[in-house]
C-alpha cells in the first residue's frame, strides 16, 4: 500500500554500530531527493552519530543509547516524535525499541523488515508495530541475496522509491585534511604511500592469534610504510600489540574521531581489515579494501557487507579453534598468502 500524499515529517531510525549507521547514508540521501522538502530527524546511537552529523539529507538527530532504551526513555522519546509532527517513521534497525518507539507515539504511517517465519516472535512484533511491512527472510544461513545497502533502500517502496542506491562519500572538510596530510606527513617521513591494516577482536575470534597478526603487519612493513589503526574497544590489547613490533616504517592511528580516521585512509593506498565497518569508512573515501570474514556464514556475509562501489577482494579466514600443530600452521599460512595475493592484486589495479 503506497503512502500518499507523503509526509513532510519522516523519522528514520538507526540504532546501531558505525559501519551499519555508514550504510544508511544512501536511504537517507534518496529519502532526501524523494521528498525534498521534508523535515528528516535520525535516532541514531551515540557510536552511530559521527556518520551522520554533517549530512546534508539530516535536519536533526536524536541521540539514544541503545542500552538505555527502558520504558520511561521510549516514552520520552516517543513524545519528542509527537511534537515534531512526525507522520512517518522509517525502522531500519531491528531491535525492539526501533519497532516500540513509532507506535508509542503514534507515528501514523510505520515502515520496517518483517523476517517472516524465520523468525516467528519478530514477525508478530512486525505484524502489531508496523503499518508497511517489507518482507526479507533474515536467514544467515542462506545467501544474502543483496547488499545491505539494495536492502535499506527497499523500505522506500512505499513513498515510490525505485531505482538503484548510488555510492556514498565521507565529506572530508580542508581541516580534517589538513590535519590528516601533517600527521602522515610527519609519520611516514616523506615515505611512499602507505597501506593500512586495521586491527579489531575479530581477528583474535575463533582461534586467531597476535602471532599471525604479528607476521601479517611485517609483511606489509616489508611492501609500504604501513598505517595501524584500531579504536577506544581494542587498545587494551592493541596498544602493546603496536608496541611489540618493528617500528621502522611503521605509524600507528587510535584517535576516536571519525574524520580523522576517514582522513587518514584517504591518504593510504589500500587497507587490510576484518571489521566490516571499517571497510565501509574505507568505501566512503574511495579506498580499496581486502575484506578478510570468518568461514561461518560466509556467502551471505559478504553479498550484505562487503565495501560499496569501491575496488576490494573478500578473502576467507578459517576458524582455527578445533586445529592443532601443522594444520593450523598450514591455515595460517594459507589466510597471509590469500591476503597478500588480494592486496597486490588491487594496487596492481591501481597502477594499470
Amino acid at each position: 500500500m503506497a503512502i500518499n500524499p507523503l509526509p513532510r515529517n519522516i523519522a528514520v531510525v538507526r540504532l546501531d554500530a558505525l559501519g551499519d549507521t555508514i550504510l544508511t547514508i544512501p536511504l537517507l540521501d534518496s529519502l532526501r531527493k524523494l521528498v525534498p522538502g521534508a523535515r528528516i530527524v535520525v535516532i541514531a546511537s551515540p557510536r552511530g552519530y559521527p556518520a551522520l552529523k554533517d549530512s546534508h539529507s539530516v535536519d536533526e538527530v536524536l541521540v539514544i543509547e541503545p542500552g538505555e532504551l527502558t520504558w520511561t526513555r521510549m516514552r520520552t522519546v516517543a513524545g519528542q516524535l509527537r511534537e515534531r509532527n512526525i507522520a512517518l517513521s522509517i525502522n531500519v534497525t531491528e531491535k525492539l525499541g526501533g519497532y516500540l518507539i513509532p507506535f508509542m507515539a503514534p507515528v501514523p504511517a510505520r515502515i520496517g523488515f518483517n523476517p517472516g517465519f524465520i523468525q516467528p516472535v519478530k514477525e508478530c512484533i512486525c505484524q502489531a508495530l508496523l503499518t508497511h511491512k517489507i518482507h526479507y527472510m533474515n536467514d544467515p544461513s542462506r545467501p544474502g541475496g543483496e547488499h545491505e545497502i539494495e536492502r535499506q533502500h527497499r523500505l522506500l517502496e512505499p513513498l515510490g522509491g525505485e531505482g538503484s542506491p548510488g555510492p556514498y562519500r565521507i565529506a572530508i572538510d580542508e581541516e580534517h585534511g589538513k590535519w590528516a596530510r601533517e600527521f602522515l606527513g610527519a609519520a611516514c617521513g616523506g615515505a611512499a604511500v602507505p597501506v593500512a591494516l586495521h586491527l579489531s577482536n575479530k581477528w583474535l575470534d575463533d582461534g586467531g592469534s597476535d602471532d599471525f597478526l604479528r607476521i601479517l603487519a611485517g609483511e606489509l612493513q616489508k611492501m609500504s610504510h604501513l598505517v595501524l589503526t584500531y579504536g577506544p574497544a581494542e587498545k587494551a590489547w592493541a596498544e602493546p600489540f603496536a608496541a611489540s613490533l618493528g617500528q621502522e616504517r611503521l605509524t600507528v592511528f587510535h584517535d576516536p574521531s571519525y574524520l580523522r580516521w576517514a582522513s587518514v585512509l584517504s591518504l593510504t593506498k589500500a587497507l587490510v581489515t576484518m571489521d566490516t565497518s571499517a571497510g565501509h569508512v574505507a568505501a566512503g573515501v574511495s579506498l580499496p579494501v581486502v575484506d578478510v570474514f570468518p568461514s561461518l556464514y560466509f556467502a551471505h556475509c559478504t553479498e550484505r557487507w562487503h565495501p560499496w562501489r569501491v575496488a576490494h577482494r573478500l578473502v576467507e579466514k578459517k576458524s582455527l579453534q578445533e586445529v592443532s600443530g601443522r594444520e593450523k600452521e598450514e591455515r595460517q599460512e594459507e589466510l597471509l598468502a590469500h591476503i597478500m595475493k588480494a592486496l597486490q592484486e588491487l594496487l596492481q589495479c591501481q597502477n594499470s
